[in-house]
């Protein structure tokens, strides 16, 4: 299938798209300043949603800070539009695999942890893991900045949390701390909480004491003990004592 030169040098995500539509190709894979990106149609009818659908696409990648590669996510007989300079054509996943098996790709991309990596020129790479992990989005490079400089940097994408380190020259390794920092927020929402409470007593005349739970009176008390936990821990005691109605 031919195309003009400009086509193949500044397809645009529209006509990538309409590209898939018209072979029932599953992505389009281009090679873009010496890197071969494999982008499928779900991600090319996001862009277009996002104003990108008469942006060259390889403005859009630049822009959404896409990463190279990724055509080993692709199931054999997937279909794949394959843009080669002025012509493309129809290709199965796993013949495009065979064709980039021999380019000669570093070894950590096959280590079994997320690891990302930006070269001296700013390109992003990252292996499957984390891709997995970030399910197809990408870290922006201010973030990066931020961890390079600083060792580690918290992100957030699709609305999980994560905790980026820099393993030094050029790697980062990526951890999902989404649960760690739901808790964290929980806790600062339960202390918040009882610290409006104690205020609230406090300004009603209710003196409030604080017992530890190895301080448990044995004897009468003179108040009302409120026992306090997290979860199965026992924290201690809150003592109340109300004034006196007259």
């Amino acid at each position: 299938m031919r195309m003009s030169k400009k086509i193949a040098d500044e397809i645009t995500v529209n006509e990538a798209l309409c590209l898939l539509f018209r072979h029932k190709a599953a992505a389009i894979s281009v090679c873009l300043n010496e890197s071969s990106f494999c982008v499928r149609q779900e991600e090319l009818i996001a862009a277009m949603e996002r104003g990108f659908g008469s942006s060259p696409l390889e403005h859009w990648l630049e822009s959404s800070h896409r990463c190279a590669g990724e055509v080993e996510d692709f199931s054999p007989d997937e279909s794949i539009v394959l843009v080669e300079g002025a012509s493309c054509r129809l290709v199965k996943a796993s013949e495009l695999k065979r064709a980039t098996a021999g380019e000669g790709c570093p070894a950590w991309v096959d280590l079994p942890f997320p690891l990302i990596h930006r070269n001296a020129a700013g390109k992003l790479s990252m292996n499957s893991v984390a891709r997995g992990l970030l399910e197809g989005e990408y870290i922006l490079p201010s973030i990066l900045d931020q961890a390079l400089k600083d060792k580690e940097a918290l992100c957030v994408v699709n609305g999980r949390s994560f905790l980026l380190r820099h393993l030094g020259h050029g790697y980062f390794t990526i951890e999902d701390i989404d649960e760690e920092v739901e808790l964290a927020r929980e806790i600062i929402w339960q202390a918040a909480v009882g610290k409006a409470l104690l205020e609230r007593l406090e300004r009603e005349g209710v003196k409030v004491g604080q017992l530890p739970d190895r301080d448990f009176p044995t004897n009468g008390v003179d108040g009302e003990l409120i026992s306090c936990s997290w979860g199965d821990t026992p924290l201690g005691y809150l003592l109340l004592k109300f004034q006196e109605r007259r």
